[in-house]
């Protein structure tokens, strides 16, 4: 089957949504007719390729054992940069050596297939959810793309937080972020974080649940406040969101049912990560729960292809479930969007 990407299928007769010659509603009708006849790869070649993802992934880490990273650590380094691949630059502090930090500053991007289409499907004046924000990429790449937009960042890890709002002082023409050192969840109260702390060299790892791959990092165990996005979010904010990002090292589902009620509001494009080792226990029950809770909201989930940008389809949960190690970016789409 040839493979189309989402830009592919969507040029020249694609309005550009920012376009201010463009209303939304118009081109969401385009997007829904382009996205309800676009050519997905099938679920095998982006299951081949996202294991090429990982393991090149873990081959990074691998690099850096404990004894080596607490050595690099100490010899951490301040970089400003530039960030190009947005619709409009922006600047990020960003602390080397670091794992996330050195693919930006190499690649110029974090994550930018998803980056991509979470700029798609943003609405000019909407609300976009960073759950999970780490040092900020996503919501300055929102922010800059849209200045009309209020966007929204969670990041409960209290030194990652501080270098979040350090790169969002240093784009002080940015006034449309606002910054939570909160986690998020299905319930409010206070819970155990594990936190990384500075000599970790991939610094986005942690987490509500002490994971496997904490071994061998230094962490310390702190108590953080804990929200769901329902009893966060004012009912004005909650009728705009267009757009949730999480990445929460395994409590997306737990996520997902603390926002029940914006998800019904507003139907926002949500995008997901979902890592097979955090759940060793029955890693294909808990995404058949994550699924069940998506349905129940009328919503479809499509596995986003690492390798190739903008480029979604459906996949086998059983499938991905039995690949050693598999992780994977997913993205739920309302089923009125693809009507």
């Amino acid at each position: 089957m040839p493979t189309t990407s989402l830009s592919q299928s969507l040029s020249g007769s694609m309005p550009d949504p920012q376009s201010p010659h463009i209303s939304r509603p118009s081109f969401l009708r385009t997007a829904k007719r382009k996205i309800k006849g676009l050519l997905l790869l099938p679920y095998q070649a982006v299951i081949l390729a996202n294991r090429s993802h990982q393991k090149l992934r873990g081959q990074a880490e691998d690099s850096m054992q404990p004894k080596s990273v607490m050595k690099a650590q100490s010899q951490l380094r301040h970089f400003t940069a530039e960030i190009k691949s947005a619709t409009h630059p922006f600047k990020m502090l960003l602390l080397r050596p670091g794992y996330i930090e050195d693919h930006i500053a190499e690649g110029g991007a974090w994550e930018p297939n998803l980056s991509s289409l979470m700029r798609f499907f943003m609405k000019t004046d909407g609300v976009f959810l960073d759950v999970g924000a780490n040092i900020g990429f996503h919501t300055l790449s929102i922010a800059s793309s849209f200045p009309q937009a209020k966007c929204i960042a969670f990041e409960p890890n209290r030194l990652i937080n501080a270098q979040l709002n350090c790169n969002i002082r240093l784009n002080d023409h940015l006034t449309n972020i606002v910054t939570y050192d909160i986690a998020i969840s299905d319930r409010s109260g206070d819970i155990d974080f594990y936190m990384q702390k500075a000599s970790s060299y991939n610094r986005g790892l942690s987490s509500t649940s002490y994971n496997y791959d904490m071994e061998g990092q230094d962490i310390e165990k702190v108590r953080v406040k804990m929200e769901r996005l329902d009893e966060v979010l004012e009912d004005a904010v909650q009728d705009k969101v267009s757009v949730i990002k999480i990445d929460t090292q395994g409590s997306e589902y737990q996520v997902l049912c603390g926002a029940t009620q914006i998800i019904e509001k507003s139907k926002p494009v949500i995008f997901f990560e979902f890592e097979v080792d955090y759940h060793k226990a029955d890693p294909e029950g808990k995404f058949k729960q994550i699924l069940a809770q998506f349905s129940s909201c009328d919503y479809q989930v499509f596995l986003i292809n690492a390798e190739i940008d903008q480029t979604f389809q459906a996949f086998d949960v059983a499938e991905i479930c039995k690949i050693p190690r598999f992780e994977g970016d997913f993205i739920a789409l309302p089923n009125r969007l693809l009507a």
